[in-house]
């Protein structure tokens, strides 16, 4: 998926409102975001596999953990989505959701993509975000 401008990593689930618990079926828990009117958006099903850091992804090819950012995924989701989308739905998404539960990649001009790979035994990650444009970024565990 095509991404340009500010992106937030985040567990779908976050972004909305307590008093809009029903937005939370309609997007049908994150599967359809369009729902809420978030168009440029990557979700995956698996947050729990995905590690919760964001990590360069220059160093992360030379075997090197540098940490960009962190981000939780409490429903087991995880999605990608362009924050102005994410606050055109919900202008208080940042506060709502809270530091430390989101990571923000600031001017981000590139692709992201979901790519599997063989279950790692020691952080049981077996897929992750990749960032590739302006930024190279991947999503991962930095207890390695």
């Amino acid at each position: 998926m095509k991404f340009q401008g500010d992106v937030i990593i985040t567990d779908p689930m976050y972004i909305i409102p307590n008093d809009r618990e029903a937005d939370w079926h309609a997007c049908e828990y994150g599967e359809n975001m369009e729902a809420l009117g978030i168009t440029t958006y990557i979700t995956h099903d698996r947050g729990d596999c995905a590690g919760q850091d964001l990590l360069d992804g220059d160093l992360f090819e030379q075997g090197i953990i540098k940490v960009k950012g962190s981000f939780g995924h409490d429903s087991c989701m995880v999605s990608v989505m362009l924050l102005s989308e994410v606050l055109a739905y919900n202008p208080t998404a940042l506060e709502d959701v809270g530091k430390g539960n989101y990571a923000l990649i600031k001017q981000f001009d590139g692709e992201v993509t979901a790519e599997e790979f063989d279950e790692d035994p020691e952080t049981c990650e077996c897929w992750r975000f990749r960032f590739r444009g302006n930024k190279h970024l991947v999503t991962g565990c930095s207890e390695e």
